[in-house]
């Protein structure tokens, strides 16, 4: 085909066609993004799966409902408001406090600037941190939070972005690459904090590829929490606890105990 054959319209086509082509590829994308769960097109979703099987699968009786292929079965998974809580919100032992890490590259506050980071709780009665605010489990937080979800992302290692370990170059290769654990979560302080993932991902997906994640938005980034404190007793601390036993279970072959050094 040549320019002559194509006449004046097909002359500016061609001499356009790359600007046309990303347009084409931005329109796509956002439509795809409308019906595409960003939390669910990521390694995150196998990963929660994966461990809800493991984990709570082991002491699930009831095999009838189970997925020959997958072996999934969705009675596997709990609530997380109803741990260990009755109706009227009291506990009968301990409140489990599932520690997750959210995310601040993109933070214009200079205490973060070192830590890229915050401590984001998950549990039977509250979830948020002091830079959020936090809402009443129970009240619809993320919809129907999972016992899965929550300590699936407590776990999720592997990020585009994650804390104090952000680097440009990592969050970019990961994020094109797919290799995302962890999950975006609505900010308690948004009005629209029941929902469980972003309605359009395509700004998120942006966010994490910038590493310009931040708590100003509608929805916040979590993911490990050891990208802020591996050992989980930042949230004790802040509750005053007298006695806080921890249990070190991360790589220290040296002895060293660079995670109590951290904490500190």
């Amino acid at each position: 085909i040549t320019h002559a054959s194509l006449g004046a319209w097909g002359e500016v086509f061609m001499g356009h066609r790359v600007l046309y082509l990303f347009a084409g590829c931005v329109a796509l994308s956002t439509i795809a993004s409308r019906y595409v769960d960003v939390n669910v097109f990521s390694l995150q979703e196998m990963y929660e799966n994966r461990l809800v099987r493991a984990f709570l699968g082991a002491s699930q009786e009831d095999k009838c409902c189970s997925d020959p292929v997958t072996h999934i079965n969705p009675k596997d998974d709990l609530l997380l408001k109803d741990i260990g809580l009755d109706d009227d919100d009291n506990a009968h032992g301990p409140i489990h406090l599932i520690n997750t890490a959210i995310n601040l590259t993109g933070s214009d506050q200079r205490e973060y600037d070192e830590r890229q980071a915050d401590s984001f709780v998950l549990s039977p009665l509250y979830c948020g941190s002091p830079i959020t605010g936090y809402r009443k489990t129970s009240d619809g937080y993320a919809g129907d939070l999972t016992l899965g979800r929550a300590f699936s992302t407590s776990g999720a290692a592997v990020s585009p972005n994650m804390g104090y370990y952000s680097t440009a170059a990592v969050t970019a290769l990961l994020t094109f690459c797919n290799l995302r654990l962890g999950g975006w979560f609505p900010n308690p302080m948004s009005s629209g904090f029941e929902k469980p993932s972003p309605t359009f991902g395509w700004f998120q997906i942006i966010q994490e590829v910038l590493g310009r994640t931040d708590n100003r938005n509608s929805f916040i980034y979590l993911s490990d929490g050891g990208h802020f404190d591996n050992l989980g007793a930042y949230e004790l601390v802040r509750r005053r606890c007298k006695t806080i036993y921890i249990c070190d279970a991360g790589a220290d072959p040296d002895g060293s105990c660079h995670e109590l050094a951290n904490l500190i």
